[in-house]
């Protein structure tokens, strides 16, 4: 058999290129087993903040073999009983957040998030036809297709189209290391300034991550009260990017609550499915309901085994065990995260921790450096038996499955403590 490098070489586009040479072979729990290593591997990753529920879940294997056994696992838009379930289960599980949600889903974030900048373009032309530009965050990231992309970094379409910037206007991040709680809403407003009048005017929507996602950096909460402010104001749908922040991954059922204020939309994916491609939009009727009768249509929406999965992943959700069990380790995994960063000056300033996802942010004097030491960090993690996120960036991330037990958590804590000491 080839290793994974030589197939990726034969097979797979350079686009699509890992950035650790491993193969998983079978997971459980917690855990995976890795082609040519031994040990079991504890899974800090949870497949990129997918699989919170862990591997071989018995209640969601099950969940998925009523659905194959049904015979279909494809129904294009038309209703099937567990579509209806789980539009159920989703309203229930959101009704306390938003009045009367409406839902659109499908299987990919980045079509989320491309939704949603539809939602927002329709909402702007109710008001003028001009109205059409879309302010984002720099940093922020909503996706690889075209418009997710131009609402993050602008990717290559920025660079061959550079006119199609102008439409994606940015203002720069407010990183805690630079803007305190106190300083968060006049930050908002001065990157607002530097925005031509133009601009400014004809705003229609604004998307946020809810947390930057290399750094799980948060935001002043003056800062996002200030946005919806200026939304409400001006006539602008504002929404928030919940990929890797919803479904109980900050430790709340949505990672937009702790700023306490009441978005638009909210684009959910990642955990929502467990495993499987899911994904979607929640919001007001008054803004979803704008879009034109078959403008939303995708392929895949609604498909009977990821509405039975996100099914299975709401029900253990609702569980008061899980709930439990939930609080109990976010509390821990991000106690343990900010004491191991206190201990070293290289860590301190900027890493974070909230609920249950986190990163180390290697702070040395130079970039290149920081770089280096974050990825020796990531293969030094895997060789003690951890799997961690590396990010191609001066962080590393950790997020592991939902449900990983208590005494998982302090051992990674403390191969991490042994890793550090050697840096």
């Amino acid at each position: 058999m080839k290793n994974s490098e030589e197939i990726f070489k034969n097979y797979l586009s350079t686009g699509l290129k890992p950035n650790l040479d491993i193969k998983w072979n079978i997971g459980w729990k917690e855990y995976i087993k890795i082609e040519g290593n031994q040990k079991k591997i504890i899974d800090f990753t949870s497949g990129i903040l997918v699989n919170c529920l862990g591997y071989k879940n018995k209640s969601l294997t099950n969940g998925l073999k009523k659905v194959i056994n049904n015979g279909f696992v494809h129904s294009y838009h038309y209703a099937t009983d567990i579509k209806n379930i789980y539009l159920k289960s989703l309203n229930d599980f959101t009704v306390d957040l938003f009045e009367n949600p409406k839902f659109y889903l499908t299987s990919s974030g980045t079509e989320a998030t491309e939704t949603c900048m539809k939602l927002m373009l329709r909402s702007g032309q109710k008001f003028s036809p001009s109205k059409n530009k879309i302010l984002t965050i720099e940093g922020n990231y909503h996706g690889r297709t075209m418009g997710s992309a131009l609402m993050s970094s602008g990717s290559i379409y920025k660079e061959v189209w550079p006119l199609l910037k102008n439409l994606f206007p940015k203002i720069n991040f407010p990183y805690i290391w630079n803007v305190s709680e106190e300083n968060g809403a006049d930050f908002f407003y001065k990157e607002i300034e530097k925005l031509d009048e133009e601009t400014k005017k004809n705003i229609c929507g604004i998307l946020i991550e809810t947390y930057q996602g290399w750094g799980t950096c948060s935001y002043p909460k003056s800062f996002i009260k200030a946005i919806e402010k200026f939304c409400s104001k001006n006539n602008i749908v504002f929404a928030f990017d919940e990929m890797q922040a919803g479904f109980y991954r900050t430790s709340s059922k949505f990672g937009y609550e702790k700023y306490d204020v009441n978005p638009d939309i909210i684009c959910i994916g990642k955990g929502m499915g467990g495993g499987l491609p899911l994904s979607g939009l929640i919001g007001k009727s008054n803004i979803m309901d704008l879009a034109l009768p078959g403008e939303l249509s995708s392929t895949h929406s609604c498909n009977p085994l990821s509405c039975a999965a996100g099914n299975t992943v709401i029900n253990i959700m609702k569980n008061p065990r899980f709930i439990n069990q939930l609080n109990e380790n976010a509390h821990l995994f991000s106690c343990l995260g900010r004491e191991l960063c206190a201990k070293y000056s290289f860590l301190t300033k900027k890493s974070n921790f909230l609920g249950m996802v986190g990163a180390f942010i290697f702070d040395f004097d130079d970039i290149e450096k920081s770089i280096f030491f974050a990825n020796h960090f990531c293969e030094a993690a895997l060789k003690k038996g951890i799997l961690v996120i590396k990010t191609g960036r001066e962080s590393v991330k950790l997020s592991p499955p939902l449900i990983i037990k208590k005494n998982n958590i302090y051992k990674a804590f403390e191969i991490f403590d042994m890793i550090l000491k050697s840096i």
